[in-house]
């Protein structure tokens, strides 16, 4: 599954054919943010992207990026949703899954449903095209999902036009209302609380546990999403370097150089992890040697025993037997 931003700005830049690498992207996210909030890495990559494919529209475009036939963490929040109202209140519960690159506000009254955004990019232009594609995501995932087509909307942009008229009416089917206040869009709250095609309470529910068990890996240190990640690939019997720093949106290079900045190597943080769970197995369950082998990834017993017996200076067998002598 694509989760995250740096999926979607991949995804992005390949279709549009901007001259910015995979490295520059992986990079803006790696690094540290500046003492100045404003000059977060994010806002600056994103700001090279508009820059190169010199497109304002760019911003609006991303909405077909999620739709029911390629999710991203954002679709994946209005799949855990009844209603626009409860899918709206999901993206502001979850900001890791689009790196809290924008700030969301839901608000509903009698009358009427309202999503605020805003972020703080540096440039204003920059912080414009945000604050569109913010917008125009909400605006057309909707209408993916909604039983009918949603025609009745408000559109309010707290910039001037950026783009041309009938680039707005393209991606918003009416003309926004411009300098306002606040970005926002504004729905009928009989709108908002229709249902949406995807009203499926026993999936929602399984599907809206997975994305809290996202949240929290995403919002954790690097190390620690990279233990996860590692710890449930093995749990899964599918572990290699290639599918962790795939879960982990890297390419296999920055994954060992984000962990040689952390003084490990992709293969002492695995062997430290496989021998953190086989010890665990070996005090705490019934599983055989053959069974512990298996689940670390291990083609056989003896493989195990032989790393263990590295890494401890004692077999798998007699580590068990020495816990046990000790109950």
């Amino acid at each position: 599954m694509n989760w995250d931003l740096l999926s979607l700005l991949k995804q992005l830049v390949k279709d549009s054919r901007i001259n910015v690498s995979s490295s520059e992207l992986e990079k803006s996210f790696d690094e540290p943010s500046s003492h100045n909030t404003f000059q977060k890495p994010i806002f600056h990559i994103i700001g090279k992207i508009i820059q190169s494919s010199g497109n304002a529209e760019i911003g609006m475009s991303v909405g077909k990026y999620i739709n029911p036939n390629s999710f991203h963490g954002l679709g994946y929040l209005f799949m855990t949703a009844d209603n626009l109202l409860m899918a709206c209140q999901r993206v502001s519960e979850f900001p890791a899954l689009y790196q809290n690159l924008v700030q969301v506000e839901v608000q509903s009254n009698n009358t009427h449903m309202y999503f605020r955004v805003n972020n703080i990019a540096g440039e204003q232009l920059t912080q414009a095209i945000i604050n569109e594609a913010t917008l125009a995501i909400i605006y057309q995932y909707t209408n993916w999902l909604s039983r009918v087509v949603i025609d009745v909307c408000e559109v309010k942009l707290a910039h001037s036009p950026i783009s041309a008229s009938s680039s707005y009416l393209k991606y918003f089917h009416r003309q926004p209302e411009f300098n306002t206040n606040s970005c926002q869009l504004i729905f009928p709250i009989s709108t908002a609380l229709a249902p949406l095609l995807t009203t499926e309470p026993e999936y929602h529910l399984a599907l809206y546990s997975k994305l809290q068990e996202k949240q929290e890996q995403m919002s954790k240190s690097f190390l620690s999403k990279a233990r996860s990640a590692i710890r449930t690939s093995l749990q899964l019997g599918n572990v290699s370097r290639f599918r962790i720093a795939s879960e982990l949106s890297l390419s296999e290079k920055t994954l060992e150089r984000r962990l040689n900045e952390h003084n490990f190597s992709y293969r002492e943080l695995i062997d430290a992890i496989r021998l953190e769970l086989a010890q665990k197995y070996l005090s705490q369950t019934e599983y055989t040697i053959d069974d512990i082998a298996r689940n670390l990834g291990y083609c056989d017993r003896t493989s195990f025993s032989k790393a263990y017996k590295k890494w401890t200076g004692q077999t798998p067998g007699l580590h068990r037997q020495h816990f046990r002598g000790q109950e």
